[in-house]
């Protein structure tokens, strides 16, 4: 007798990423996109020598903090799929050997808007998308929302990119390429908070426990292994030195200054560390610089002498002679004409870390992450609007840095 019965197909869902560390948003994320497209279950894939982030944590401390951020949980597993092949990881060829492994079920390739909209950049988009269905996940601070027509747009780009004109095949227009192809990009409903592993490991080096309100990052365990092995701890001892020099919500404005600073430069590609130095040291004589005789803020003579003492304190007091990271201390609070790279980078970091609160803010950290010099000119046109509504004066830097970014409009 035939057995009439169809074997069910299953849909697999497939998260891949560094996680240096993995963070609680990670975890509360894919378990939300598991049931919200009936996923038979996830497969987790550690990165090994992700092309784009050169300097990861050791394979197996990121492996085994997946590891414990799981544990437990059903319908996820982990796979060394990518850490075992120690070659550099390319979402297409991890894809192709998953799919020889799950050959009559769907696979769903779970990624954040951020990773969506740079697709068209990555090896072999078309493979990727012609081998599983992407589910795009927005982040929470909406700096890099992507909407369903964006998304329909990109599918439809990726394959117009991948059409040969001098083949004896018709080439079809952006319009018909659209009407014609099943969409294979999803957006999920999810909606988180705002959390990065760039923001954790800044706020790990910097001494703050992540595991509870107002930064709870990550889980326990995983807290607990990193510990344990003694991870992201570089800068643990000038922090400490720095945080004794600032109150509580300072050093916490410092802190969001510095992971703000280090998600920004995935822009710029400065050196890390100049941007880690820089923007710790950028507040560090905001309210007190003893060794110049400066007690509290009130011995300042206006609001922005804090940022000259502190390329001084940082300079004499905690030993910096690159002239890059004193002069992006020193000119953070004005700006100035002419800024270098490092120096932009900190400015903006200073005015739109999350913390900040002003009504303009929300568009100008929008743009901060996907243009900064345009950041540079929305910023110092909002402060000299301010400045001069509440009849205050305007440092000549600041005017300087105005003029010179709008003086060509």
């Amino acid at each position: 007798m035939q057995n009439t019965q169809q074997t069910k197909h299953k849909k697999i869902g497939i998260f891949g990423g560094s996680f240096n560390p993995i963070h609680n948003e990670a975890v509360a994320m894919c378990l939300y996109v598991k049931n919200e497209f009936n996923l038979d279950k996830i497969i987790v894939i550690p990165t090994a020598n992700a092309p784009h982030k050169p300097n990861l944590t050791n394979d197996k401390h990121r492996l085994e903090m997946v590891r414990w951020a799981f544990l437990g949980v059903e319908g996820v597993e982990i796979s060394t799929l990518e850490i075992d092949s120690q070659t550099t990881s390319y979402t297409a060829d991890t894809l192709t050997k998953l799919k020889g492994q799950y050959k009559n079920d769907q696979l769903y390739y779970i990624l954040g808007s951020d990773s969506a909209k740079s697709l068209k950049h990555w090896h072999k988009p078309e493979v990727i998308l012609n081998l599983a269905t992407l589910i795009v996940v927005n982040r929470a601070d909406a700096n890099n929302e992507i909407n369903e027509a964006d998304l329909t747009d990109l599918n439809t780009e990726i394959l117009l990119s991948k059409q040969n004109p001098k083949a004896n095949t018709k080439v079809n227009t952006k319009a018909e390429t659209k009407a014609n192809t099943k969409p294979s990009i999803l957006t999920s409903k999810y909606k988180g908070t705002n959390i990065s592993s760039t923001k954790v490991r800044a706020f790990l080096n910097l001494g703050l426990e992540p595991t509870t309100p107002p930064t709870n990052f990550i889980p326990q365990t995983v807290m607990d292994y990193i510990t344990e092995n003694n991870l992201y701890a570089d800068y643990l001892d000038i922090s400490q030195k720095v945080k004794q020099r600032l109150s509580a919500d300072k050093f916490l404005h410092t802190a969001y200054t510095v992971a703000c600073a280090l998600e920004l430069n995935a822009q710029t590609n400065l050196d890390p560390h100049k941007v880690f130095l820089s923007a710790l040291l950028h507040d560090v004589a905001k309210q007190q610089a003893p060794e110049f005789n400066i007690n509290s803020a009130a011995d300042y003579k206006d609001k922005t002498a804090h940022a000259d003492m502190g390329a001084k304190v940082a300079s004499e007091v905690f030993g910096v002679t690159d002239t890059d990271i004193l002069d992006a201390i020193r000119y953070h609070t004005t700006g100035r004409a002419g800024m270098q790279p490092l120096e932009k980078l900190i400015y903006v970091a200073d005015k739109v870390e999350q913390t900040r609160d002003y009504p303009l803010n929300k568009h100008i950290r929008k743009t901060a992450y996907t243009n900064i010099d345009e950041a540079v000119k929305l910023i110092v046109k909002d402060q000299l609007k301010v400045l001069k509504q509440r009849a205050q004066p305007i440092n000549p830097l600041s005017q300087q840095l105005y003029d010179s970014v709008f003086s060509n409009l």
